[in-house]
C-alpha cells in the first residue's frame, strides 16, 4: 500500500514539474489586435542566444526579470548586440528594447540602431532611434509575414546632459514576439 501511494505521489509531482517546466520554456504569450481579430505572440527572446561584442551575462536580457540586466563590462563604445535566429528564418511581429530603470539619471540618452536581416532580401530592414532616453523602451513592429533570421542592436553616443556620458553600455530586457512558434 505504501508503496502503491508513493508511486502516485512521485507521478503526481512528474507531472507538476513537466508543466512548471513547459510554461517556462513556451515563452511569454501576449495579445494583439488586429483586422482578422485578437492574436497571441509569444516571447521568443529566451530561445536563442545573444552575442554581445564586450562581455557581460547576456542571458540576463531574455529572463524576465526586470531587477536583473546586461551591462557591458568593458566600456566600449558603441556596444553591439547579435541575435541569430534560424537561417530559414522566423516570422516575429515586433522587438521591444527596454532600459535600465535609473530616475537618478533622467538625463542619459544613447543612439540606438536596431538591423533586422529578413529571408530573402538583400536588404536589411532597420529600425532606428536617436538619443534614447534611459526610463523608456523602444520597440518596432515589423510588416506583417516578415521572415527574420538575424537582429543586430547597437548603441553608441552615449549622453548625459548633451554631454558625452561616462557610463557603459547597459540594457535591463529584450523582448522578441511571434506569432508563430
Amino acid at each position: 500500500m505504501k508503496k502503491r501511494v508513493l508511486f502516485i505521489f512521485s507521478i503526481f509531482v512528474l507531472a507538476v514539474v513537466i508543466v512548471l517546466l513547459y510554461n517556462i520554456f513556451r515563452g511569454t504569450p501576449k495579445n494583439v489586435s488586429s483586422a482578422s481579430g485578437s492574436i497571441k505572440l509569444i516571447n521568443i527572446a529566451n530561445k536563442y542566444s545573444i552575442i554581445a561584442d564586450g562581455t557581460g551575462d547576456t542571458n540576463t536580457l531574455t529572463d524576465g526579470n526586470s531587477s536583473t540586466w546586461w551591462c557591458s563590462n568593458n566600456n566600449k563604445w558603441p556596444a553591439t548586440l547579435t541575435i541569430a535566429l534560424p537561417e530559414k528564418g522566423i516570422i516575429l511581429d515586433d522587438i521591444v528594447i527596454k532600459f535600465l530603470q535609473e530616475p537618478q539619471y533622467p538625463n542619459r540618452s544613447i543612439d540606438l540602431n536596431v538591423q533586422c536581416e529578413i529571408v530573402g532580401k538583400n536588404t536589411i530592414a532597420t529600425g532606428a532611434s536617436d538619443c534614447k532616453l534611459f526610463n523608456n523602451e523602444y520597440s518596432y513592429t515589423f510588416p506583417e509575414n516578415t521572415l527574420v533570421k538575424k537582429i543586430t542592436i547597437t548603441l553608441n553616443n552615449p549622453k548625459e546632459s548633451k554631454s558625452v556620458g561616462k557610463f557603459w553600455p547597459a540594457l535591463e530586457e529584450i523582448e522578441i514576439y511571434s506569432p508563430k512558434f
